[in-house]
């Protein structure tokens, strides 16, 4: 894995979930332990599903969380608009 570069979470998909590539890691979401893949590449912080990472974000409103472009379309009709 990369270096963290100011990541506080890597969003990733579920160990199974089809993807092009075959060099996927596994690890584990480190809130709800479920089984996930990854890039190799990834920065070296603790993993998070797509469930816990919106949860975290609804509940913590703060942290930086690296997703792709694919898990940010997904994720943002679930995102509240932040009260100013």
């Amino acid at each position: 894995m990369a270096a963290n570069q100011g990541v506080s979470y890597v969003v990733c998909s579920r160990a199974g979930t089809p993807s092009p590539f075959t060099d996927n890691e596994i690890g584990l979401c480190s809130k709800c332990s479920a089984v996930l893949q990854h890039r190799p590449d990834v920065p070296r912080v603790p993993l998070l599903c797509i469930e816990c990472a919106l949860q975290f974000m609804e509940e913590q409103g703060e942290g930086t969380i690296y997703m792709s472009e694919k898990q940010l379309q997904e994720a943002l009709p679930y995102l509240k608009p932040q009260e100013s």
